[in-house]
């Protein structure tokens, strides 16, 4: 959808039923981009990111939207979206969405802010239900439910960088991958 350095906004979208032979079937996107009340659906990438693939160096926000029913085929990752750049999601619904690899609902190797959203029955066939994360990933309020994987249902830290801050106003929890992978699940309410 965008492939302009230059920014760019959209609102009130539908993107759905798209298929493509490589990354972001529903959104591609390597420049700045917002989206708001979008429905990103049903999208089919035989590459990373089914429903969105954000590129290295791109700010990429989506606010009060749903990325659902997107697939990652071909031993690939990221059904709901591939993170490379900056994303930041805001009162987001996560649903639904299928990888071959990691992160159904999503995989993040840039830097992920998502603030009350929800991921909810994703499912990987390899590892990360929810989110896969290889890099840093801030995350407060919303839930990470009801996901499924071989491995890692809800959240996996992949790498030996990576680091999730997960808060609510109860508590923060931070996991620190160290030359191990670590797994959690985590539910966050306000």
């Amino acid at each position: 959808m965008n492939f302009s350095p230059h920014p760019a906004t959209a609102t009130g979208i539908d993107v759905s039923n798209n298929s493509v032979t490589q990354a972001g079937a529903g959104i591609h996107s390597r420049g700045d981009l917002t989206i708001s009340n979008a429905t990103i659906v049903n999208n089919l990438a035989d590459g990373d990111g089914g429903g969105v693939f954000n590129g290295t160096d791109a700010l990429l926000v989506i606010v009060d939207s749903t990325i659902t029913a997107n697939l990652a085929i071909g031993g690939y990752s990221g059904g709901g979206f591939y993170n490379l750049g900056e994303m930041q999601i805001t009162n987001t619904l996560v649903d639904g969405n299928h990888a071959d690899a990691s992160g159904g609902g999503g995989h993040n190797g840039g830097m992920l802010i998502s603030a009350d959203s929800d991921f909810t029955n994703n499912h990987s066939e390899t590892t990360s239900g929810g989110i896969g994360n290889m890099a840093d990933l801030e995350m407060s309020g919303g839930s990470i439910s009801h996901n499924t994987a071989e491995a890692a249902g809800g959240l996996g830290n992949h790498s030996e960088n990576a680091t999730a801050r997960l808060r609510s106003e109860e508590h923060t929890s931070e996991l620190q991958s160290q030359f191990r992978i670590s797994y959690a699940v985590f539910c966050l309410k306000k």
